[in-house]
């Protein structure tokens, strides 16, 4: 990489652990992106970071994952701007609270945590520098024991050569049997943030044979913070936002080069975990 500031997109980053990502990373060579729903929050938490580290290079777009036209007009403004960007770290997510549980709670969590995060990427990969990066903060819940009644399905995640469309099927399955409520027979847990962490934390080892993302030797990585004390992950969380974004500033620091034991791997406490 050259000498110039490392210039990152972290998405979802007004508070919560993308907050905490960028606040650990203003004080570094890098040159910020926060991409969120909300420019005005966005806004003001850039000026209480600019506060204490005047020196930081931070800049805010709106960013609404959930949106195609959001997505589209976000590309098109970063490479408009600046050409090219070193890293894409997604971390926008939402759970909905609660009990409720239904197809249209599978649809929007789906649609932001999986659906909309993945466009995003596709879309940016012209647009990441060769020997960038592209980080997804998933999670531990995301595992096979929410789907171990289901050997379909984990034979599906399972299966080292898995694609996309494969993937893609998967969560259709889920929101299909969560509409004809069949889901709990057919092994799934009641979860729909959990499967959508399991289908987001399986997303990078497709997309790293990705013709694009070998081609530029661009790192791809999942990584969870753990049960950080966030709006989502609540009081009663084990870490702090600043233990939480430890892993992902890892992987944001490793070096530029493929690592082929980590490609397209899942991360917890910076280490390869099993999924």
């Amino acid at each position: 990489m050259s000498k110039e500031l490392i210039r990152i997109i972290i998405t979802g980053s007004n508070k919560g652990i993308g907050l905490g990502i960028v606040q650990n990373l203003s004080t570094k060579p890098y040159h910020i992106i926060m991409a969120c729903r909300s420019v005005d929050r966005a806004n003001e938490a850039r000026q209480q970071i600019l506060s204490s580290n005047p020196n930081s290079k931070i800049d805010t777009f709106e960013l609404d994952v959930d949106s195609t036209a959001s997505i589209d007009k976000f590309v098109q403004n970063i490479h408009n701007q600046y050409g090219q960007v070193d890293i894409l770290l997604n971390n926008s997510g939402m759970a909905f609270k609660g009990d409720e549980f239904d197809a249209h709670v599978v649809e929007q969590t789906f649609r932001t945590n999986f659906y909309g995060t993945i466009d995003l990427t596709e879309k940016m990969l012209p647009y990441i520098k060769e020997n960038g990066k592209v980080i997804f903060v998933g999670s531990s819940l995301g595992k096979y024991y929410l789907v171990k009644g289901n050997q379909k399905v984990q034979g599906q995640l399972q299966n080292p050569n898995l694609t996309k469309d494969q993937l893609f099927e998967v969560a259709k399955q889920f929101y299909d049997d969560v509409k004809d409520n069949t889901y709990e027979s057919k092994g799934w847990a009641k979860s729909a943030y959990g499967i959508s962490k399991l289908c987001i934390n399986h997303y990078p080892q497709v997309l790293s044979r990705h013709e694009s993302v070998i081609q530029k030797k661009i790192q791809v990585y999942s990584c969870c913070p753990g049960w950080v004390r966030t709006d989502l992950g609540g009081n009663n969380a084990h870490r702090s936002i600043e233990e939480g974004v430890v892993c992902p500033v890892y992987l944001v620091e490793l070096p530029f080069q493929v690592n082929p034991s980590f490609q397209g791997k899942f991360f917890y406490d910076s280490v390869v975990s099993p999924l």
